[in-house]
């Protein structure tokens, strides 16, 4: 049987291992490679990784090009204003003009990987959240077939901080103003794609995603190392949780953990601390 050349486009790197996105990443990598050979673009800023865990990607993921997204700001008349304030400019642009932060086709990341696109040469291209292959302008005409793993739905993550309490009315109305273009965009996406994957299977119950089969997430372990190189001591335990708490679900997980786990971790190990880190973007 042939082996497949496979394209793996991901906004969520899978190593370092330190997150669920990238453990799922890391096991959907060692799932297409026991398929055939894959090579992997990353879409994230390289200077946010040590130049030791870049080399690593290189050598055991197949890392051929990695380059971050163009920021809002960066499109149009806003990259005259971005200087005076970048991190503001940025939101800004953003939420007056969502979908084209979130799906338009990104010429400067396309040009600055270059040939490490070369969609001829593979079998079968996957994509790691929506925005990964919209910002690249996939699919398109005359390429492999592309399947998309969507693990969250971007309009779900809006719409989940619409429905929380204590939101202002403009804020709702921005936030409202966000699912609504994002389900668009999201809808033209989804049907010209060969395949999807889908996280959750309560979003087989969304009308774009009938057709999607899921992939459940897993235990995670790390290919050829245990996750922990050493138990940790029974009299001192410490647990962190890193999440965005404007995402409904990551709160509604805390507060499970909470309730049904920690009496019983606390109970076990008396000095155990939880900590919990909010994740701003």
């Amino acid at each position: 049987m042939k082996k497949l050349r496979i394209l793996l486009i991901a906004w969520s790197v899978p190593y370092p291992t330190t997150v669920g996105g990238r453990q799922r990443t890391n096991l959907l990598h060692q799932a297409l490679s026991e398929l055939g050979e894959v090579d992997l673009v990353a879409l994230h800023d390289p200077k946010r990784y040590r130049e030791e865990d870049i080399s690593v990607m290189r050598k055991d993921y197949g890392l051929v090009g990695m380059a971050p997204f163009t920021m809002p700001a960066d499109f149009g008349f806003w990259r005259w204003l971005k200087p005076l304030a970048p991190r503001w400019m940025n939101r800004i642009a953003h939420n007056l003009n969502p979908a084209r932060s979130f799906y338009a086709k990104d010429e400067r990341l396309i040009a600055t990987l270059g040939d490490a696109l070369d969609y001829g040469k593979y079998d079968l291209i996957v994509g790691r959240y929506a925005r990964s292959l919209a910002k690249l302008g996939l699919p398109r005409k005359g390429l492999p077939p592309v399947v998309l793993d969507i693990d969250d739905l971007d309009s779900d993550a809006y719409e989940s901080r619409l429905n929380q309490a204590g939101q202002g009315l403009f804020t709702k109305i921005l936030l409202a103003r966000h699912v609504k273009k994002l389900r668009k965009a999201q809808h033209q996406l989804f049907s010209q794609l060969d395949y999807l994957w889908v996280a959750n299977s309560e979003n087989l119950a969304d009308t774009d995603l009938r057709s999607a089969r899921v992939l459940p997430n897993i235990a995670f372990c790390a290919k050829g190392t245990p996750i922990n190189e050493q138990p940790p001591q029974v009299d001192c335990l410490n647990v962190m949780t890193l999440a965005s708490f404007g995402y409904e679900p990551n709160v509604e997980a805390v507060d499970w953990f909470l309730n049904s786990v920690w009496g019983a971790v606390r109970k076990a190990v008396p000095k155990a601390r939880f900590n919990t880190v909010r994740r701003c973007r």
